[in-house]
C-alpha cells in the first residue's frame, strides 16, 4: 500500500480551537412600544373628540332648524295705521366744519387787581351771570369823593342863589349896581353848573365801579382761562380774561358731492 509524499511546502491548517459565542442581539426597546400605544391614544381621542364636536353641532343646527320652523309656523302680527304724510328722513354723511354764531373775549375795561374768577373751564353760563371780579375799593373810594364834591357844589350853589336874590333886591331899591347884581348871578349859575359836573362824575364813578364786576354778555360756554386771580389787568391789554362761545344754536358748514346735490334740494323744495 502506497501512501502519497505529502509536499512540504503545502501549509497544515491546524484545527481553530472553539471560539466563545458573542451575545445575541437583545429586543427592541420597550420605549418605542409605549410611544406608539401614547400616539394611538392621542389620535383615538383626537377623532373622539372630532366626532363628538359634529355631532352637537348637528344636534343645536336641528334645534335651531325646528326652533324656525316653529316661529314661521306662527300667525305674523299685522297692525293698522292711517296714512300720513310726513318728511321723510334722509341722511347724507360729510364732513362738515361746526362753526359758532358768537365768540367773545372777555375783557376788562378797568385797571386793577384781578381778585376771583367764579367760573371753570367748560362751564354753561347765562347771559349777565358773573364771571369774574376786580378790586372794586380804588372805584368806590372815587366814587365816595365824586359825591362829597357833589355836596359840596350843592352847598355854595344855595348860598350863591340867596346872594344872587339879595342883590337882585338890593339893585331894585338902588342900593347896587347892576353890575354887581349880575356877578351874583353868573355865580350861582357857575355853581350850578359845578353841581351838573359833580353829578356826571358820580355816574362815571358807577359805571367804573360796575365794570369791576365782569359779566357774561352771551349764553354760552366758558374756554380756556388766560389769567389767574391776583394778576393785575389792564382795560389796554390785548390777552382777554376768557373767552365765552355760544352753543346754541350753532351754525355747521359742510360740503356734498355734485351726484348727492339733488337730493337736499328736492328735500327743500318740498
Amino acid at each position: 500500500m502506497s501512501t502519497a509524499p505529502i509536499s512540504e511546502h503545502e501549509p497544515r491548517v491546524a484545527p481553530s480551537p472553539n471560539k466563545p459565542k458573542g451575545p445575541e442581539p437583545e429586543p427592541e426597546s420597550s420605549g418605542f412600544g409605549f410611544r406608539k400605544w401614547l400616539v394611538l391614544l392621542v389620535i383615538a381621542l383626537v377623532v373622539g373628540a372630532a366626532v363628538w364636536k359634529i355631532r352637537k353641532n348637528t344636534e343645536e343646527q336641528g334645534k335651531q332648524d325646528r326652533k324656525m320652523s316653529q316661529m314661521l309656523d306662527r300667525p305674523m302680527p299685522v297692525q293698522i295705521v292711517n296714512v300720513q304724510q310726513k318728511t321723510m328722513p334722509i341722511f347724507l354723511t360729510q364732513l362738515g366744519t361746526v362753526t359758532a354764531y358768537n365768540t367773545v373775549t372777555v375783557k376788562s375795561r378797568v385797571d386793577g387787581q384781578l381778585i376771583r374768577v367764579n367760573v371753570q373751564e367748560g362751564q354753561r353760563v347765562r347771559k349777565g351771570q358773573l364771571l369774574a371780579e376786580i378790586d372794586p375799593a380804588p372805584y368806590q373810594a372815587a366814587l365816595a369823593q365824586a359825591q362829597g364834591q357833589l355836596a359840596r357844589d350843592q352847598a355854595q350853589h344855595t348860598n350863591d342863589q340867596a346872594q344872587s336874590g339879595r342883590y337882585s333886591a338890593l339893585f331894585q331899591a338902588g342900593v347896587v349896581s347892576r353890575e354887581s347884581a349880575q356877578i351874583q348871578e353868573a355865580a350861582a349859575g357857575q355853581s350850578a353848573g359845578a353841581i351838573q359836573a359833580d353829578q356826571a362824575a358820580i355816574q362815571a364813578a358807577k359805571v367804573n365801579l360796575n365794570y369791576t364786576r365782569i359779566t357774561s354778555p352771551i349764553d354760552g360756554v366758558v374756554g380756556l382761562r388766560q389769567v389767574d386771580p391776583g394778576n393785575i389787568v389792564h382795560a389796554s391789554d390785548t390777552t382777554g380774561l376768557l373767552v365765552v362761545t355760544q352753543l346754541q344754536p350753532i351754525a355747521v358748514v359742510f360740503t356734498i358731492p355734485e351726484d348727492s346735490l339733488p337730493t337736499p334740494r328736492g328735500t327743500t323744495d318740498a
